[in-house]
């Protein structure tokens, strides 16, 4: 369908000579005509490059009337925003609006007249939107059984995805999580959506409050294909805006997906907390955090050792930043050191503070995995803050 879109698309920006986008009726961008770098204003750019639409944006264009529009709406531009004139030709399919074809018209001279000759490639594109739209509620709900559901809609669930071909026999499914903490609303869901609005054909997902599940389905010698995609995902989502992903392992059967994807977000909470992974854990590599991720928000606390909480209102966050570190890096000082910037001399004087403040033996087992343990709780606790 994407193709579909696009080739009526770029049959319109054929017949009208202005720079064309077409949004969903969030005016998220689903697919652009031909633009020349010069001639777009900051706006435009960012729709092309996130496929979001900031919320002041949406403000400026819904308060000229386009959701109830029933033809071309002119938009002026915006001054204080560096951003040019519009037309907006809300996309209807029925009464309902499935998107708009947004026009850059920057000197305001264009015949909304014009626009007469697209009107039956603006139909095809409602009728198109209008099937989209159907076929991501219908999925939306199979989904939700197969991941939610009790073990009978699970199996109903399953049923439903194997006559669609989801899941030839002896591949194996494997469940992505996209998680955000730092997002809300409107904005998160937007985000998510971006960075999977790019997945292959054959990839299903699940959009939810705070976070994506996408199932991938592949042979079972082909799994490793699954951890590049979460790192495309992950590129895509942006290190800076608080995403983590997570990999579950791989389940020959389907209404055991929803396995893979608790094993996935509780990677993804990992990976939110600990640096070491940089955004991107699997639930077979997260080590000691396997049983941590298992727990409570209480019962996390709860395990914290009184030590370490007593480090915390005695440090301004050094010793803790040292003790991250020389843990993360499997006790070896001088990675540790060299990962501070730090003298070794001064990692030690470090540690021997540490020890001082809490009263641990970090030459202890018992005392250096209490130490590791509770520091990643902590860190646990303030990722799902």
């Amino acid at each position: 369908m994407q193709h579909a879109l696009q080739d009526i698309v770029d049959s319109i920006a054929g017949h009208i000579p202005l720079p064309v986008s077409l949004t969903d009726p969030d005016l998220n961008s689903l697919v652009f005509g031909p633009h020349d770098e010069r001639a777009i204003d900051q706006v435009r750019r960012q729709s092309l490059l996130t496929r979001t639409t900031e919320p002041w944006v949406k403000e400026w264009f819904f308060s000229y009337g386009i959701a109830v529009a029933t033809g071309p709406v002119r938009v002026p531009s915006h001054r204080e925003r560096a951003a040019v004139s519009r037309v907006v030709l809300p996309v209807r399919h029925g009464e309902r609006v499935c998107g708009y074809l947004c026009f850059l018209d920057p000197s305001e001279t264009f015949d909304l007249a014009d626009l007469g000759a697209i009107g039956q490639d603006v139909s095809e594109i409602g009728r198109l939107l209008h099937e989209r739209g159907e076929q991501q509620r219908s999925d939306a709900t199979v989904l939700n059984d197969l991941l939610h559901g009790n073990e009978t809609s699970r199996a109903a669930a399953a049923i439903v995805l194997h006559d669609k071909g989801f899941l030839p026999q002896d591949w194996v499914v494997t469940a992505i999580v996209l998680r955000s903490r730092t997002h809300r609303g409107d904005a998160r869901g937007r985000l998510l959506d971006s960075a999977l609005s790019q997945l292959p054909a054959g990839h299903p997902r699940l959009i939810e409050p705070g976070s994506a599940t996408v199932l991938v389905p592949t042979r079972a010698r082909d799994a490793h294909r699954t951890v590049r995609l979460a790192h495309d995902i992950g590129t895509r989502a942006g290190p800076a805006t608080g995403f983590s992903v997570g990999i579950g392992d791989p389940h020959i059967d389907l209404s055991s997906a929803y396995l893979s994807q608790l094993q996935a977000r509780r990677a993804a909470w990992g990976a939110a907390a600990c640096p070491r992974f940089h955004g991107v854990a699997a639930w077979s590599e997260l080590g000691h955090l396997r049983a941590l991720t298992l727990l409570s928000a209480a019962a996390l606390a709860e395990a914290v050792d009184p030590r370490i909480t007593a480090l915390l209102g005695a440090d301004d966050g050094t010793i803790r930043a040292t003790l991250h570190a020389y843990f993360d890096l499997g006790a070896d000082a001088t990675e540790a050191a060299a990962a501070l910037t730090i003298h070794r001399g001064t990692l030690y004087y470090r540690l021997r503070k540490a020890e001082s403040l809490t009263g641990l033996v970090l030459s202890d087992s018992n005392d250096r995995i209490a130490a590791q343990a509770s520091l990643d709780a902590l860190r646990l606790l303030e990722a799902d803050a």
